[in-house]
């Protein structure tokens, strides 16, 4: 018989169960344990970003917020125990790349910091793309000090204020 299948009688073969392969002799189907699934007649480890956790069951990508960095896991590690607090992943992750909402990331120190006051921090901002809030300002993209503007809304309308105009533009 082919891989993937089995025989009772020596010359009838039936496919295996989803989840199973046929074992050595082809007399019959093994069930792929947690960490792995069945794939072209054998038993293959989750890939990396991927886990299982229940025997004869295929492989799940890692839910957004986790991740796993090896094959053959059981389940995918949650950011925030395993990398720290505010990081964050997309789904299928193999790491924990991104800071979450109401965080961002410093490249310099490699972390995600608390959104500064003033500030609105999108999943995945970094430094250089904080959103700076109407009536506040900042000196260069490249810095978190941001400072309340005295003069209002109308000389400080905030980057997304900003970013709004230029994309009104566009359309027009």
């Amino acid at each position: 018989c082919s891989s993937g299948t089995f025989s009772n009688d020596g010359t009838t073969c039936q496919p295996c169960q989803e989840g199973t392969v046929s074992n050595e002799q082809g007399t019959g189907c093994i069930t792929c344990t947690k960490g792995s699934e069945a794939v072209n007649g054998a038993c293959v480890s989750c890939a990396r970003g991927r886990a299982n956790a229940h025997d004869g069951r295929s492989c799940y990508d890692c839910e957004p917020g986790t991740f796993m960095n090896t094959t053959g896991a059981v389940e995918c590690n949650d950011c925030s125990l395993h990398v720290g607090a505010g990081f964050w992943s997309d789904l299928g992750a193999t790491s924990c790349s991104l800071c979450k909402e109401g965080y961002y990331r410093d490249l310099s120190v490699e972390t995600c910091l608390p959104c500064p006051h003033g500030a609105t921090c999108p999943a995945g901002a970094t430094i250089a793309t904080l959103q700076i809030n109407p009536a506040f300002f900042r000196f260069s993209a490249d810095s978190d000090r941001l400072y309340e503007c005295s003069m209002g809304v109308a000389a400080c309308p905030g980057t997304m204020a900003v970013a709004a105009e230029a994309q009104e533009e566009q359309v027009v």
